[in-house]
């Protein structure tokens, strides 16, 4: 496993633990939000909704990125099949999201979810199945496939 690539997961990990942390709860973020949508000619529900999908869709982004990083990184090791290293990738992102969320449930201004937990483990798990679909599919006419 390459030193970059490594390098790359272990600081999206680490982002993502970060982000977890109490500066990044609802009651900072939403507030910034819910102050830059009032700007825009949207209703009070309106602007709940659009903040409600824009913070789970955050999540699913997240774990997209976190689960491609981690996939990159375990796939360059030649003794490991691009299946095996999804399945790790997985296992790292789903690890990561239950110590994300137990973690959470000790912060005072913070909430854990099981809901996000799924958000997460979407995100990871729709990245992962891309990344191996664009693996398999054949290049486009001229293009030569680097493996």
């Amino acid at each position: 496993m390459p030193g970059r690539a490594l390098a790359l997961s272990l600081l999206c990990l680490a982002a993502v633990l970060f982000l977890g942390s109490a500066p990044f709860g609802s009651d900072h973020i939403d507030a910034a939000m819910f102050s830059a949508l009032k700007m825009t000619r949207l209703s009070a529900v309106d602007i709940e909704t659009t903040v409600a999908l824009i913070r789970k869709l955050g999540h699913v982004v997240e774990y997209a990125v976190l689960a491609l990083a981690w996939f990159a990184a375990l796939s360059n090791d030649r003794l490991r099949t691009p299946r095996r290293a999804a399945w790790l990738a997985l296992a790292i992102c789903l690890t990561c999201a239950f110590v994300d969320e137990a973690h959470q449930a000790m912060i005072v201004t913070r909430t854990a979810s099981t809901r996000d937990l799924w958000f997460d483990a979407t995100g990871a798990v729709l990245a992962l199945s891309l990344a191996r679909l664009l693996r398999r599919s054949p290049p486009p006419l001229g293009m030569v496939r680097a493996e």
